[in-house]
């Protein structure tokens, strides 16, 4: 979607979760109804730290120019 400048309104976001442990999510690829995407269920409260963040050129796409890639780690528990 583009203002009517050109401008872009809406952005791709790709989100990066490094878990350190196991009760932080679940893995639900087997009963998603996207089973290739590898997807999981972050607990709430789960408490993580922005790493990088990141915005890499798109090539193959008219629309959108770039996606922003976030890489995040959890913090430790007892901190």
């Amino acid at each position: 979607r583009l203002k009517v400048d050109g401008t872009i309104i809406k952005s791709w976001i790709l989100c990066k979760y490094r878990i350190k442990h196991r009760r932080t999510a679940l893995h639900i690829e087997d009963s998603s109804q996207y089973a290739n995407e590898g997807e999981i269920l972050i607990m709430p409260y789960s408490v993580f730290t922005i790493k990088k963040i990141e915005q890499i050129q798109l090539s193959f796409s008219k629309n959108v120019q770039y996606v922003t890639e976030i890489d995040l780690e959890e913090c430790d528990q007892y901190l």
